[in-house]
């Protein structure tokens, strides 16, 4: 029996074997049977179609970001490849917190699209943020921003200092007080500059 899909195109041949003789029903059985196969088989076939071109979405969306931030040098080809390292390593021990750590072919499958996909909100992303030099970075080194905010910090410092002096506090403990406090800030100053 042949096996022809909707479009009428050979997608397989079933072969039966019989012994004895027919009934006039068994044909038309047949018929549906092949219908079924055929159908079973162009689903198979349409669902494979189906993962390679989701396959080649993904990988044309990793090109795409890897084209945006070319200087990480093959970064989302190496992932995929560091993360299914990693899973591999994870199912394969025997002891210890990942001992009962196991993917099954869905989540194997789950874990290759993720890992692929890992940096997908790049392709929208400005590139001033992508290819930004340090943390605090975007148009202009926003720095300067925290610098101003810890200036203000330093000024009301100041004025706390000279209001406790107005109020009759020792000038000397107050000017102490505002030299720790001021020392204090530009060390928290100079912790946020390291971290830019």
């Amino acid at each position: 029996m042949p096996l022809p899909n909707r479009q009428l195109h050979l997608v397989g041949a079933m072969v039966l074997l019989r012994s004895g003789e027919t009934d006039e029903s068994r044909p038309s059985f047949i018929g549906a049977l092949s219908g079924s196969a055929a159908v079973s088989l162009e689903a198979k076939a349409l669902i494979r179609a189906q993962k390679l071109l989701f396959e080649a979405l993904i990988q044309l969306i990793a090109g795409a970001i890897a084209a945006k931030s070319a200087y990480t040098g093959g970064h989302c080809a190496r992932v995929p490849e560091l993360t299914k390292m990693l899973a591999r390593a994870a199912c394969d021990q025997t002891s210890g917190l990942f001992k009962d750590f196991s993917l099954n072919e869905d989540e194997w499958e789950a874990v290759h699209v993720a890992a692929w996909l890992h940096d997908c909100g790049k392709v929208t992303t400005p590139e001033y943020v992508v290819d930004k030099a340090t943390k605090l970075e975007t148009l202009d080194d926003r720095i300067h921003e925290i610098r101003m905010r810890f200036e203000v910090l330093k000024r009301d410092a100041e004025i706390a200092c000279l209001k406790a002096i107005a109020a009759g506090n020792s000038e000397a403990s107050a000017r102490e007080k505002l030299s720790a406090e001021l020392a204090q800030l530009g060390d928290d100053f100079a912790f946020c500059r390291e971290l830019q």
